[in-house]
């Protein structure tokens, strides 16, 4: 399965970083300018101006599947992920996708759920996030 990956400012400009291996993909989540970002997205909302939370991204082939991590403020960090239901409905028909938002404790948090979606173990990346009291994950993921 190939992963690509995105950063994106407070000021909605991305880049994208293409395909990314997981080596590499850990290596950019905590060296992503985040101080700075949160700087200048505080900054944004105090003047009213459009503004996005800063964050890193990566996504399965045709963007069906993501894990988008966020921050709003220092120390607040927000993981939304997108991923799709194995299997197929009557056996034709791919089960649609569920999104999530859920908050996480740490960056380095973030980067061990990282690793589970770069593992394919969607079983236990949603265990994870239903554990915090934030998450929204009232669904099953399950075929």
């Amino acid at each position: 399965m190939k992963i690509s990956g995105w950063t994106q400012n407070s000021d909605y400009s991305t880049q994208d970083l293409g395909a990314v291996a997981f080596e590499r993909a850990s290596a950019v989540v905590p060296s992503f300018p985040w101080a700075e970002q949160l700087g200048d997205y505080a900054e944004r909302l105090l003047r009213e101006e459009d503004a996005c939370p800063p964050g890193v991204g990566f996504n399965t082939d045709a963007s069906v599947e993501v894990f988008h991590l966020f921050a709003t403020a220092s120390d607040e960090w927000t993981l939304r992920l997108v991923l799709r239901a194995p299997g197929k409905i009557l056996g034709l028909f791919r089960k649609p996708a569920h999104e999530s938002c859920t908050t996480i404790e740490s960056l380095d948090k973030g980067i061990a759920l990282l690793a589970l979606f770069y593992a394919g173990d969607r079983e236990q990346l949603i265990a994870e996030a239903r554990k915090r009291p934030s998450s929204d994950w009232n669904l099953p993921l399950t075929s």
